[in-house]
């Protein structure tokens, strides 16, 4: 049996690691800034008492052995503890836990796209992707973990998605171009995609995980189109603008462009959100 750690910050971190879970994903489940986390397991801060216990709870500890080392008394060990053994509820359908885990967030994703975020249930996600709820709690204990991950999993691929596109592209106005078409909420896989951000979009403003989520994935999102910009100012075919400023524009007209086509606006279809979005690029970076 592997020994207690001596301090509460190396007991935290050895049951994070023995749990499977990422400490970004324990951050994310309790609510406390991931930066936070980081410097208690350094014990650089202290966690404070309610931290300590909802890390107990989302792992499935005894918060006391946490606090102080002692074994607990009562029930065996969770399948949790950083004592015991951890193991799946049932074999993954295709064999390994990591396809399973990520058919679950492909599920998930697609649910909240077409469902929306509250009307999303651990059952419904199950059922999409034939596995039991018991497998689905194993990978994500809870339905907030489950949907914050789902959201983080879905856009992280399309920011992977559409630089894999982009580096066969190229002209710089090409390439901005087709970053263009590839944002389009022109068939049912970015229509789902654009439902998810827009749902992250408006959750974000109650949901204090969400938001740091969110401010992340909107900074990535306005660096991608000024790394766009600022290649084509230095070969030369872009005009001198602020390519930032420039970025904050686009990114502003693409997200409301795209609300418009999901709610259907008569006045606003793919083909217009293109036309407005390569007007801008047009009339702003080529040069006079």
């Amino acid at each position: 049996m592997t020994p207690t750690p001596a301090n509460l910050a190396s007991r935290i971190q050895h049951a994070i690691g023995a749990s499977g879970r990422s400490q970004k994903e324990v951050a994310l489940a309790i609510g406390l800034d991931a930066t936070k986390l980081s410097k208690g397991l350094n014990q650089r801060r202290r966690f404070k008492p309610r931290e300590i216990e909802q890390v107990a709870e989302f792992l499935g500890l005894d918060a006391a052995w946490l606090r102080t080392g002692a074994a607990p008394a009562g029930p065996a060990p969770r399948a949790s503890d950083p004592q015991a053994p951890l193991a799946s509820p049932e074999p993954a359908p295709d064999g390994t836990a990591l396809d399973r885990r990520t058919a679950i967030l492909d599920a998930a994703g697609r649910l909240i796209a077409r469902k929306g975020y509250h009307n999303v249930r651990m059952q419904d996600v199950a059922s999409d992707c034939g596995v039991s709820t018991a497998a689905v709690h194993y990978h994500f204990a809870s339905r907030d973990l489950l949907l914050v991950s789902a959201m983080e999993y879905v856009i992280g691929q399309d920011f992977q998605r559409n630089s894999a596109a982009l580096a066969s592209v190229s002209t710089s106005l090409e390439r901005l171009e087709l970053f263009v078409d590839l944002l389009l909420p022109d068939n049912d896989v970015m229509r789902d995609d654009w439902s998810l951000w827009l749902q992250f979009w408006t959750e974000r403003i109650t949901n204090e995980k969400l938001r740091t989520l969110y401010n992340e994935f909107h900074a990535q999102w306005l660096e991608s189109v000024t790394h766009l910009v600022r290649r084509g100012q230095q070969r030369g075919e872009f005009a001198p603008v602020d390519a930032a400023q420039f970025a904050a524009t686009f990114v502003a007209l693409a997200d409301g462009l795209a609300l418009r086509v999901l709610t259907r606006d008569p006045e606003v279809t793919p083909a217009t959100m293109r036309t407005h979005l390569v007007t801008l690029i047009h009339d702003r970076l080529l040069p006079r």
